[in-house]
């Protein structure tokens, strides 16, 4: 009898050992991994302020340069010679006289060269004054782009950022003579000057690096290599107008208490799954000793159970018998039901749309497959169905992407109800309904066996979706292209159906109904589309 409690006793103690030991290491890969998607998107942050900063920099630099010619412009000297053009050394020495100007001595420009065109952007006068340009032109696509337009838009001053010789431009073209251009007047500055004060602006370190790899500014407190562990670099880099890089910008942000906070986070919750597990461990030994052996089968039985389908973790494990090892029961269905809800939470994350709260495009190919099994062994049918949005992008363009969100979670709302009401679908869940990313919806219909059903069903959503929205306090309107595909007849299994359903929507954005419904022919060939 002894050796059959320590067997059972051992049997006992090893499935919970094992489970807090993958409970510890569980925590230890969900902390590791929290921290990568947090350094990621706190990388893709910086990445994106970097690039607005330095957007903002360039159009005050744009501002700067065009000030200068405007003030050039205003000098009385400088326009009888410009139109003349018949003393070319009052002009240089008239531009040279603007390498000692206020912009560029107080480090607000760094001047390269001043040219200047004539009305048909031919070079005829440049400053003599550069650190390393050379003569000539250096952003031709400024000047061809400038050239081609006409009318008032000849009177704008545009701006554009090239690179010459591995070096980065930022040239402003501005028109002379008023209403009526006789020339331009160019501008070309350094952009890697005006972006040192990206430093000031973010709060952290930068580094500026032309196309070649050489720096050209680095911030007194950028990081050192010794701690790379402590420190998250950012790169984002400016491109040219032919969409060359041009210059490299780099923060540095200091994840040192980040890293603290996650390790003694870890540190705190290993310590709470030891203590638990071994408090675990000690009460089914103790209770063990004042119990029979039926309960300790019954409990052992539960416990595989649970180890084969983690979803019996909500199923509280039943135990008659004294009143210690009842405790222990309650205690242990206590435990099973937070790490029940700890499932149901990480499931919720891994297979639910953040924005809509609809299922994602995983649970919806995961349903779908299921489902196709199902219907496969008993000889049924369902429908599926592929729903892409109108216009939808021209409300992200006009409004902004915060509206776009706001129409997507009402256009999901407004399909789960239409859902909800349609007569054909009695026994309908929500679950079936499934955002696959962007604009793009899915739906399965599982007690939809007709054509003509399914049908009915599209035109029920085309029709709500184009009621208006309210964003914002306006009307917003939009369309709906659906394609329909049926189990079996377009394809047996997941990717026949959604690919025949897929085409079927690009056929119904060239019908009036809004939606198509695919053939047995087109399981087969990407052909047209009956209705």
């Amino acid at each position: 009898m002894r050796h059959h409690l320590t067997s059972l006793r051992t049997a006992l103690g090893l499935p919970i050992l094992l489970m807090g030991l993958l409970a510890m290491i569980s925590v230890v890969v969900t902390g590791y991994l929290y921290r990568q998607m947090a350094l990621e998107s706190q990388q893709l942050a910086l990445q994106r302020l970097a690039a607005l900063e330095a957007y903002e920099v360039l159009e005050q630099a744009t501002d700067y340069a065009a000030d200068l010619a405007l003030a050039l412009q205003h000098e009385s000297k400088f326009r009888r010679a410009f139109l003349r053009r018949a003393d070319d050394q009052t002009l240089i020495e008239l531009i040279n006289d603007q390498f000692r100007q206020y912009f560029h001595t107080t480090g607000l420009l760094k001047l390269e060269r001043i040219q200047l065109f004539d009305s048909r952007l031919s070079l005829f006068l440049e400053s003599s004054e550069s650190t390393f340009l050379s003569r000539g032109v250096n952003c031709p696509h400024l000047l061809d782009s400038a050239l081609a337009r006409t009318g008032p838009e000849r009177l704008k001053v545009v701006s554009q950022l090239c690179v010459a010789g591995n070096r980065p431009l930022h040239m402003v073209l501005a028109p002379v003579g008023g209403l009526r251009v006789a020339g331009y007047l160019g501008v070309i500055t350094d952009p890697a000057r005006p972006l040192r004060s990206l430093e000031q602006a973010l709060g952290m370190p930068v580094r500026i690096q032309y196309p070649n790899g050489d720096t050209v500014y680095r911030s007194p407190a950028w990081p050192s290599e010794a701690f790379p562990g402590n420190t998250l670099i950012a790169h984002y880099t400016l491109k040219g107008a032919m969409g060359e890089p041009a210059i490299r910008i780099s923060l540095a942000s200091d994840i040192s208490p980040l890293n603290s906070l996650l390790r003694n986070t870890r540190r705190i919750v290993l310590s709470i799954a030891g203590m638990l597990a071994l408090s675990v461990m000690l009460i089914v030994f103790w209770t063990f000793r004042h119990t029979t052996l039926l309960p300790i089968y019954q409990l052992r039985e539960h416990m595989r159970e649970v180890n084969r389908n983690r979803s019996q973790l909500a199923t509280p494990v039943k135990i008659r018998g004294i009143r210690e090892l009842e405790d222990m029961a309650t205690d242990f269905n206590a435990m099973a039901h937070e790490l029940s809800g700890l499932y149901n939470q990480l499931e919720q994350i891994a297979y639910t749309d953040a924005l809509t709260q609809l299922p994602n495009r995983v649970l919806f190919y995961d349903r779908l497959e299921q489902l196709a099994k199902l219907c496969q062994r008993e000889e049924s049918h369902f429908a599926l169905l592929m729903i892409d949005l109108d216009k939808f992008k021209q409300v992200n363009d006009t409004l902004g992407h915060a509206a776009g969100d706001e129409l997507l979670r009402q256009v999901a709302e407004r399909i789960r109800r239409t859902l909800r009401k349609s007569d054909t679908l009695v026994r309908f869940t929500e679950n079936t309904l499934a955002r696959l990313g962007g604009d793009e919806f899915s739906a399965i219909l599982p007690h939809v066996t007709r054509a003509e059903d399914a049908e009915m069903v599209a035109e029920k959503l085309v029709a709500s979706i184009r009621r208006a929205f309210k964003i914002g306090g306006q009307p917003v309107y939009i369309g709906m292209s659906i394609g329909i595909s049926l189990f079996p007849e377009h394809g047996e299994d997941c990717d026949a159906l959604v690919h025949c359903a897929d085409l079927a929507m690009y056929a119904a954005k060239r019908t009036e109904k809004g939606y198509a419904l695919a053939t047995p022919f087109h399981a087969e060939d990407s052909g047209t589309y009956g209705d």
